[in-house]
């Protein structure tokens, strides 16, 4: 008996190796992460960069799609996949980014067609006030232009011993139209002054040519004759150079009378 307690004291407390049901739980609930929700989820994370250029929409339009995918992918491979936590984040993102720079684009469409209209309706005042001399500058680019005052004269008359002779231009501006021709169209505005009313119909044309912005607007003016009132559409072109929102931004590239309501010239 001494000896068999002796035996039982110096041999090794060996266990038996087993899994523990925790650890089978554990392993059973481990699932991978889908690659696509991946994916989604760092595109969704570039989304924002959409702001900077319409080019740039591309990402939050391709990270919706990947995280459209993640979402089968991940409903067809339930319950061994996950991730849908981070392709709802990525489709988020890219919902969110894709509205806001489709609202800044359009914001600044607008922006551009309201500055367009200020500076056409500008050019429209000044032939009402006859003053042809100051009309005929917003056709010139900016860094030609002279200030609005009563220096403005000398522009044209020292023209003359330069190589640009911007009072042969200016004469021509005003001219009479030539035999079987339309009326020219400052002429007929500077006829009318101020009894005539113009009024801003729609914007044509919009889009950028590089390095301008161009825009092509209609407008109606309104007179009266016999006692009765007429109207006949105008459509002027108008190119964005340099700063916005200032008159010395923007050139009148062409101005056309006789257009009808579409801005298109009767056949």
């Amino acid at each position: 008996m001494p000896l068999e307690r002796d035996c039982k004291i110096m041999s090794p407390d060996i266990r038996q190796p087993r899994v523990t049901e925790q650890t089978d739980a554990e392993l059973a609930e481990y699932r991978s992460i889908s690659g696509w929700a991946v994916a989604g989820l760092i595109l969704g994370l570039l989304s924002p960069l959409a702001l900077a250029d319409p080019l740039l929409w591309a990402l939050p339009i391709a990270a919706g799609v990947v995280c459209v995918l993640a979402f089968s992918r991940i409903r067809q491979n339930a319950p061994g996949l996950i991730g849908r936590k981070a392709a709802l984040a990525g489709l988020w993102l890219a919902v969110f980014s894709l509205s806001a720079a489709y609202g800044d684009w359009l914001y600044y469409r607008w922006r551009i067609r309201d500055e367009a209209r200020q500076v056409a309706l500008f050019w429209f005042e000044l032939l009402a006030q006859n003053r042809p001399e100051l009309a005929f500058q917003l056709t010139l680019y900016p860094q030609q232009r002279r200030p609005f005052d009563e220096r403005i004269w000398n522009f044209y008359v020292d023209s003359e011993k330069d190589k640009v002779k911007w009072f042969t231009a200016l004469k021509n501006y005003v001219a009479p139209g030539k035999e079987g021709e339309p009326p020219n169209l400052v002429r007929t505005l500077l006829a009318l002054g101020d009894s005539a009313d113009v009024r801003y119909v729609s914007t044509l044309d919009q889009f950028f040519m590089e390095p301008y912005y161009i825009v092509e607007q209609l407008y109606a003016v309104t007179f009266v004759e016999s006692g009765g009132k007429k109207t006949f559409f105008v459509s002027i072109r108008l190119a964005r150079i340099g700063a916005s929102g200032e008159h010395a931004g923007w050139k009148i590239i062409g101005a056309q009378g006789g257009v009808d309501e579409n801005g298109k010239t009767p056949s």
